[in-house]
């Protein structure tokens, strides 16, 4: 026994060691930005939430239409409202309750626990009126939407007999109350309740149907909103109408408009009514209409077909009207003013009821609202730039927009700041001026690029964009500023709301905290109309300048007591083989090159091999107080002029200079004859932020395929800390593709990356920016290469899937395709003759001849969706995804179902591991083809022809085509119905099973009997 338990514990002991190991092996390293010898460094960072997060609040008014108590809202009604966090179902989310006065209602068991309030699996929380929910702890930049349902909470009742103080019975109506059900208080004091009421046995009823009308906000919804720094609160309003008895009623007729919550509502154009009694229009009838917000009234006739007209936030009282008789009131939508659209029923009808029968109609333009503030709330005189796009990346031009203040004040044109300079500012499209208060409301149109400017405690309503309409509104960066709202994942693709939902994109900024000692990288984009369709990832080199002939042997792992000629040996093998660069000293006759005179919105081009000029719309880059060192850091640089050769696109730098001079520092460097050229080296692993949102994630250098390379994403900043004030750095951008053009700004001069066998060194063509303080800006210019998706269909041997009559007539099966922006058949793309249908799918294109193309494409990620097959072929079960990336030499990366397409460049053919798709070409419309001669006889290899441009907006763009064959399947034919199939098998090899399970019983049967 003793041993029998060793063994035990001896098992117990390895079981235990096991799950240790297991465990231990389920966990996944993570490294530190620039380990060694690690896969793709992880991007990770942590963000603590306090408990001071901003919170949400949630408050229901219902206003009585009629007054007296015989008409009021029911008391204890419970109103049902749908949370949503992060575009998802905020199930189980707690959430305290307020009454109107501000003191909090607890909810208890019929025990008395505590028994707190949360929503349920589907977001839903419930409030009477005059009450408000307090989400604590929902955190800045939260995305959130609140939905009132239709659906309601109504007590039921029951009479009760009470005794009153005399002893006479007394019936009254009271609310049911659920036997052992929850009650509520109301905390009056630190250590006190009273009892509100107990739980109610309810009934759900509709809120249309019992006479509430949605106030606001408009459709019953906030649309997607977020949390700001100080919070967050919604009201949610309701208009009751209670029933009466009585022979006459009013038919009250409301115009109601969507407009943001707490904003200044402006003066609407007129919009067209027609009223019908009993069956009959209603003609040459007086009413009156009173403005809803002044009280103001004035008297009206409809005409002779009974229509009428009349502004948003004004009603129409109709008295005398005959009770229990059918009306009808419709909205004229065929009169709607331009840029309108209703929000709701353009319809309302029923029965007259005693003592008001009232109907509402909701219009909408406004599309949505950009806010622009500061993380403080302070008002720094700063222009902050904005691009506004469609989900394809293409500018919106030409939108316009009301200008208002934050507090929901309008700017009104009067009142403009001289210094505040926008374009366009004032539209001048004919349009009527918009007034409020009797003073015209300042607004403006985006600008073609689609750029438009706030000023921090500004906000843009944007009117006019009809529902369903897919945006983008991106905050050009300003280095000198970090954005904080909305956070990087909110900050993608919306859509202009039904219903009269108005979403609000808030923008939050903060001053960059300190400059000092500090390098920072900023990357932008400009773009003529059309932008890239995805982000993508720009790549740079950190250099630092080697100052000292000390420092150099260092770098260099020499002795101390190297000669000089050993070190220069040295520096001309690490030039040409490690990336080092070279920059003439100036006071050595180097030149540094300044911009000219000329126009000052315009700037250096680099393009192709060529260093051209063009116009810009550069606009001017707010420096906050304090951080501006020369005090000029509003002022753009003159254009340049020049005519340079062999330039490349790919190789603009900015140097740093600690301490603000423009000219290279003199000290020791690479010697050559007179000259001297200052010697610059990658930096590995050198930490830098990147702020965005309320985090910074920190990465180092020399994470990628080049020595001291680190990436950025358009309107990112790196930033360098701890950068030593005597010491001096560069920049160079690497690997830009031929759709991105560098633009310079600011002084420069060249920098070389080359030296020769007899010690000469190389002019590589290359150019560094000359920068001020550390603070560098990379532009580029993108002009999007346009690609023609060609689709041809094959059955599953790769032929045509084609018929041939008797007659020898080919034709050609027809299959219908659409392609996607996503997987979920979001945002279509719409570039080439594509047709329309009332199916699932509302758009599609269609082969002719077994073959269609999809022209003018972008690089990007698609789906590529079969809507029909060919008959008599089945249709493909999944989507085709379909990835193209444009290289650095011109040429195309294409990735089907997670695939790369081979490809010989000098035919264009490829191939790719796929069971749907055949053949795959490429063809580069501006390509120079392999074993092509160029004028002098010589053979051209594949490369990327430059075109010298001189404006853009006249130049044909170049287009390439990538063409693709889609399989199909052939359905072959069942078995006729009726026929024998696999029936008589199956009955045979039962019969089968049967007899051999009698033989072995009987066999077995003999033995038993054999024993005996």
């Amino acid at each position: 026994m003793k041993i029998m338990r060793q063994k035990n514990c001896i098992r117990k002991l390895l079981s235990f060691l096991t799950i240790i190991c297991c465990l231990a092996g389920s966990i996944s390293p993570v490294y530190a930005a620039g380990r060694e010898n690690t896969p793709a460094v992880p991007r990770v960072t942590f963000t603590n939430r306090p408990n001071e997060s901003p919170d949400l609040f949630v408050t229901k008014t219902v206003e009585n239409a009629l007054s007296g108590a015989a008409y009021a809202a029911p008391e204890h009604a419970a109103y049902q409202f749908t949370l949503k966090l992060g575009g998802q179902p905020a199930k189980n989310e707690k959430y305290r309750v307020l009454d109107a006065g501000g003191r909090e209602i607890v909810r208890k068991t019929s025990s008395g626990r505590d028994y707190p309030f949360q929503t349920d699996r589907a977001g839903t929380f419930t409030l009477e009126a005059g009450q408000t929910a307090w989400f604590e702890y929902v955190g800045t930049g939260t995305v959130y939407e609140v939905t009132e349902d239709d659906d309601y909470l109504l007590p039921y009742t029951e009479i009760i007999t009470e005794t009153d103080d005399e002893g006479v019975e007394v019936k009254k109506t009271v609310e049911k109350t659920v036997s052992n059900g929850y009650k509520l208080y109301v905390k009056t004091g630190e250590n006190t309740e009273t009892l509100l009421h107990e739980e109610f046995e309810y009934q759900t009823r509709s809120l249309r149907v019992d006479g509430y009308v949605q106030k606001s906000p408009s459709g019953g919804s906030t649309g997607a909103s977020t949390i700001l720094a100080n919070g967050s609160t919604e009201v949610f309003v309701n208009r009751y109408t209670g029933k009466g008895t009585g022979e006459t009623t009013k038919l009250e007729i409301e115009k109601m408009f969507s407009f943001p919550t707490d904003y200044e509502k402006p003066e609407t154009p007129e919009f067209s009514f027609t009223v019908e009694i009993d069956g009959k229009p209603y003609r040459n009838e007086e009413y009156t209409a009173v403005n809803t917000e002044t009280g103001a009234s004035e008297s009206g006739m409809t005409d002779g077909d009974g229509q009428f007209t009349m502004k948003g936030g004004w009603k129409a009282v109709f008295e005398e009207i005959p009770t229990n008789v059918d009306y009808k009131v419709r909205e004229n939508t065929d009169s709607m003013p331009e840029g309108w659209w209703p929000a709701g029923e353009t319809e309302k009808k029923g029965s007259t009821q005693s003592p008001l029968t009232s109907v509402g109609f909701t219009n909408s333009n406004v599309s949505f609202v950009v806010t622009k503030r500061m993380e403080d709330y302070s008002r720094p005189d700063t222009a902050f730039n904005f691009l506004l796009t469609d989900e394809y990346g293409n500018a919106l031009a030409g939108k316009k927009y009301y200008l208002y203040d934050t507090t929901g004040v309008p700017v009104y044109k009067d009142e403009v700041d001289d210094g505040f300079v926008m374009q366009s500012l004032n539209d001048d499209s004919g349009s009527q001026p918009v007034m409020a208060d009797g003073k015209e409301i300042v607004t403006g149109e985006t600008w073609p690029n689609g750029c438009f400017q706030l000023k921090p405690g500004q906000a843009a309503l944007f009117v006019g964009m009809q529902p369903g309409t897919s945006f983008k509104v991106t905050e050009m960066k300003n280095p000198y500023y970090t954005q904080i709202l909305p956070l990087p994942e909110n900050n993608g693709a919306h859509t202009v709301g039904g219903n009269g939902q108005i979403l609000a994109v808030d923008f939050v900024n903060k001053p960059v905290d300190n400059l000092e000692g500090t390098l920072s990288v900023t990357k932008t984009l400009q773009f003529l109309g059309e932008g890239p369709l995805e982000e993508e990832e720009f790549h740079f080199i950190l250099y630092k300048r080697l100052m000292t002939l000390e420092e150099t042997k260092t770098v260099l792992g020499l002795d101390e007591d190297a000669d000089e000629n050993t070190v220069q040996d040295a520096i001309k093998e690490a030039v040409n083989s490690k990336g080092w660069l070279l920059s003439r000293i100036e006071n050595s006759g180097g030149t540094l090159m300044r911009p000219g005179a000329g126009n000052a919105n315009q700037g250096i081009l680099l393009q192709s091999e060529q260093l051209m000029t063009m116009q810009s719309a550069q606009s001017e880059q707010a420096v906050p107080e304090g951080n501006d060192p020369e005090g000029e850091g509003d002022a753009n640089p003159d254009l340049l002029q020049a005519d340079m050769e062999n330039q490349s696109a790919n190789s603009r730098m900015a140097v740093i200079r600690p301490d603000g001079s423009q000219t290279v520092n003199q000290g020791w460097g690479y010697k050559q004859g007179e000259d001297v050229y200052g010697v610059y080296f990658p930096v590995e692993g050198k930490v830098y932020s990147i702020p965005e949102g309320l985090s910074a994630p920190t990465y180092s250098t020399g994470t990628g395929a080049q020595a001291g390379e680190f990436t950025l994403k358009a309107n990112q900043t790196a930033i360098f800390e701890g950068m030593n004030q005597e010491d001096e750095y560069m920049v160079r951008e690497i690997n830009l593709t031929p759709e991105y053009t560098e633009r310079l700004f600011g002084p420069y001069q060249p920098v070389y990356g080359g030296i020769n066998e007899t010690g000469m060194v190389v002019d590589s063509g290359m150019l560094a920016q000359v920068g001020i303080c550390g603070l560098f800006e990379f532009t580029n210019l993108y002009t999007p290469r346009k690609i023609d998706l060609h689709l041809q269909k094959v059955d599953e041997n790769d032929q045509p899937i084609k018929v041939t009559n008797e007659n020898g007539n080919v034709t050609y099966k027809e299959a219908y395709f659409m392609l996607y922006l996503g997987k979920g058949k979001e945002h279509p793309v719409l570039t080439g003759n594509y047709q329309e249908n009332t199916g699932a799918s509302k758009y599609y294109y269609a082969t002719v001849n077994g073959e269609l193309t999809i022209p003018d494409l972008k690089a990007g990620t698609y789906w590529l969706y079969e809507e029909k097959a060919p008959s008599g072929y089945s249709i493909l079960a999944e989507p085709i995804e379909i990835e193209i990336a444009r290289q650095i030499d011109g040429t195309l990366k294409v990735i089907i179902d997670g695939r790369e397409v081979q490809v010989d460049n000098e035919s264009g053919s490829g191939t790719v591991d796929s069971s749907v798709i055949g053949a795959v070409e490429i063809k580069y419309d501006y390509l120079k083809q392999a074993g092509d001669e160029d004028e002098d006889g010589n053979a051209q290899t594949l490369e990327m022809e430059r075109m010298p441009i001189v404006d853009l907006e006249e130049v044909s763009k170049p287009k390439d085509q990538l063409s693709i064959t889609v399989r199909n399947v052939e359905l072959y034919e069942l078995p006729n119905s009726g026929g024998m199939g696999i029936y008589w098998y199956s009955i045979g090899g039962m019969l089968l099973m049967m007899a051999a399970s009698l033989i072995l019983y009987r066999n077995k049967h003999r033995g038993e009997v054999l024993k005996d």
